[in-house]
């Protein structure tokens, strides 16, 4: 019981110092920080909408500090070093609502990276359960390389 309430201690720590980069950021870029909520088991930001840089800047912040954190404190700490780690690899995943689907949105944005829009018509049903674009065009490319 002890490790879970540790456990639960350092996660919630990891993800509130996140919380606080994406929030620092945004203050600095002059974009609105409403307030923080708790979401599906983790903290999140409510902010106003920003420009794309500021957008980007915004969504690699957490991550960003979560990494950093995660390489100063692994020697001393090592079990806030994972929590760390965990938070910071599973932000930059491109998965619906994370920050790494929201950076690569905004580099789609300012034109640094092309996402292709066409959707095989035999994965339109995963998008009607959430599946966002990038989910989508990895499983094509996975079914394309299946029939090479």
């Amino acid at each position: 019981m002890k490790t879970l309430i540790l456990s639960l201690c350092l996660y919630y720590t990891a993800a509130l110092l996140h919380e606080m980069a994406h929030a620092m950021v945004a203050i600095w870029c002059s974009v609105r920080v409403k307030g923080v909520r708790f979401r599906w088991g983790s903290l999140a930001i409510v902010r106003e909408a920003g420009g794309p840089v500021a957008n980007l800047s915004i969504s690699l912040a957490g991550p960003a500090l979560s990494l950093l954190i995660a390489w100063l404190v692994w020697p001393y700490f090592d079990a806030f070093g994972w929590a760390n780690l965990c938070v910071g690899i599973c932000n930059l995943l491109p998965i619906r609502g994370s920050d790494g689907e929201r950076a690569i949105a905004c580099m789609e944005a300012m034109g640094w990276v092309r996402r292709s829009r066409r959707i095989d018509p035999r994965l339109r049903w995963l998008r009607a359960r959430g599946y966002s674009d990038i989910d989508l065009a990895l499983l094509t490319v996975a079914e394309d390389r299946s029939k090479a």
